[in-house]
């Protein structure tokens, strides 16, 4: 009972309140009457925003209830530069997590071991997470230590899930989508009141030449690639050809030096037009390759 109620009171913190005890080790947790569980000593905390919450209770609901598909939507929403995530290979990774947390304890099952093993596969992906939610993560691995030590059967999945099923109930109810349409409605009125004044230092700076926009496309870093090539091989190919018909001239005017009765400069041109088109032919084979 004492580990459960410990166990409730960190989630109540984090999905709740969004400001938890950062460092609950067995010295900064008392167990009061009636199994009542207090936290002391608040020098590391963290807070999560509404938005990582609502993303972290979809998260912690897809794995009570074994569901990839939701707990890879909530890593994706959350991961940091999550952009062309491939979502097919990234739920097969994280089912041979999830599946065998499902009715096991925690000497069963390390939940350190499978948070690791989360954040090892969503920064494969390219999904950094959040600060507050590593240092969600820490809470829990240093929470799971106390649960071994007290009750190691202690299911974790099953006593969580009451808890979630709850939290998504009131967060379905009409009373909370209308206060968050009302949060919603109020920062639109905000963007809208600021836009204008917004609109106007762009608009100044841009004029000014302060700003200075970066656009990185790889489709036109290829393009400008391909359009230097081109340019290059034209430049080989025009004095190759300037190199022959002076060439084809000095051999009509046959002035000056001669070798194999060939003018030498006749001779220097079509070397020079030769050993262009040599360099060109393997700046074509290279870039083929």
């Amino acid at each position: 009972m004492i580990i459960k109620n410990g166990f409730d009171a960190t989630l109540t913190q984090v999905f709740v309140h969004g400001f938890f005890h950062g460092d609950p080790h067995p010295g900064n947790i008392l167990v009061l009457k009636n199994n009542s569980i207090a936290f002391v000593d608040f020098g590391i905390v963290g807070h999560f925003d509404e938005k990582l919450k609502d993303k972290s209770i979809s998260l912690f609901y897809g794995i009570v209830e074994n569901n990839v598909d939701m707990v890879a939507d909530a890593l994706t929403y959350m991961g940091i530069d999550g952009e062309n995530v491939n979502k097919d290979e990234l739920k097969y990774e994280l089912s041979l997590i999830i599946g065998p947390l499902q009715k096991s304890s925690l000497n069963d099952v390390k939940v350190s071991r499978v948070l690791e093993e989360t954040m090892d596969i969503a920064l494969n992906y390219g999904l950094r997470m959040p600060l507050p939610f590593v240092l969600f993560g820490k809470t829990v691995i240093t929470l799971e230590g106390i649960g071994l030590e007290y009750d190691p059967n202690f299911k974790i999945i099953e006593a969580s899930k009451p808890f979630i099923e709850k939290l998504i109930r009131q967060r379905s109810s009409p009373i909370y989508v209308l206060n968050s349409f009302i949060k919603n409605a109020l920062k639109f009125k905000r963007f809208a009141e600021t836009f204008p004044e917004k609109a106007d230092k762009a608009l100044e700076k841009i004029q000014k030449g302060i700003i200075k926009v970066d656009i990185e496309d790889t489709d036109i870093k290829k393009l400008s690639t391909e359009i230097d090539r081109s340019s290059n091989r034209v430049s080989y190919a025009l004095l190759i050809a300037a190199l022959l018909i002076v060439g084809a001239i000095m051999t009509q005017i046959s002035r000056g030096p001669v070798i194999f009765n060939i003018s030498l400069l006749a001779l220097l041109s079509f070397l020079g037009a030769g050993f262009l088109s040599i360099m060109l032919f393997f700046s074509i084979l290279r870039e083929e390759k």
